[in-house]
């Protein structure tokens, strides 16, 4: 993770793209697509529109994430010489045009070169989930429901949670203990 954000550092869009990434775990299509406008700090929420399956979703902004967020925007505001910051997306290219799916994808290519490890936007919401999951022991269906997945079997898929670790996993959290003793 520290040679990943160190490799990013260099570049702001992408910088800014992969902290939201890790941050929230969005699709890269709702990171290109984000708008300013749809960032609500009174009501502490993200808005995604037209995410898979052209759905609305609303992400909770925790407190952690504010500073975050709000770094991102003066970052953002440096970057640019904007005059109606609702208008535009989060993430811009340097020219103030809308950043693509296919530059960022392109970008993380790159970096994985300079890294020697494959890095791409997909892996990072995993590992979102995964951190979530595995050190924070949020329930997997609230990261289901973060992730906008339907079906909780995408997000074991996304976790590498397979059927024969949840029977083992189940065994060991049983192990010693009964739920209705015989009389």
């Amino acid at each position: 993770m520290n040679q990943l954000l160190e490799a990013v550092n260099c570049h702001t869009t992408l910088k800014i793209a992969t902290i939201m990434i890790l941050n929230f775990g969005f699709r890269i299509s709702e990171i290109t697509n984000l708008k300013v406008q749809n960032i609500d700090f009174t009501k502490e929420i993200i808005t995604i529109h037209l995410g898979k399956g052209r759905k609305t979703r609303r992400i909770t902004i925790l407190d952690y994430q504010k500073p975050i967020l709000k770094r991102i925007l003066r970052t953002r505001q440096g970057m640019l010489a904007i005059n109606s910051p609702e208008d535009h997306f989060l993430i811009n290219k340097i020219t103030g045009r809308k950043t693509s799916i296919n530059w960022l994808q392109n970008y993380y290519v790159r970096i994985s070169k300079k890294l020697g490890f494959r890095v791409h936007a997909h892996r990072l919401r995993r590992t979102f989930a995964s951190i979530l999951f595995f050190d924070n022991r949020i329930d997997i269906y609230l990261i289901a429901w973060l992730l906008g997945h339907t079906s909780i079997q995408t997000t074991m898929r996304y976790l590498g949670i397979k059927e024969k670790q949840k029977h083992e996993d189940y065994k060991e959290s049983m192990r010693g203990k009964v739920i209705v003793p015989l009389i």
